[in-house]
């Protein structure tokens, strides 16, 4: 990778661009877990990845998102009304 970096610098900006995008990520999964709470950050993650329900185990879904399978359980039994997420927008 250092060699690619030195011989052209077009690598240099995608690797700069590549760190930056996935930087922001970091910043709002770690915003996420001091600004909302558990069924916010249930609802975000939906809206980040509509149908991954469906598609991934929830005991995985729990742990990414911080909470016990038991809570997440918990979380989508209830009907919720729609959940203002602009503040994470703003993150």
């Amino acid at each position: 990778m250092d060699t690619l970096l030195q011989q052209d610098a077009k690598w240099n900006i995608l690797l700069n661009t590549i760190l930056a995008k996935e930087y922001i990520k970091k910043c709002r999964r770690e915003s996420s877990f001091l600004l909302l709470g558990a069924s916010e950050r249930y609802h975000y993650f939906l809206k980040q990845f509509p149908d991954a329900d469906t598609r991934i185990p929830l005991f995985h879904i729990a742990s990414y998102l911080g909470i016990s399978p038991e809570t997440l359980s918990r979380i989508r039994s209830k009907k919720f009304n729609q959940i203002d997420l602009s503040q994470v927008n703003n993150i």
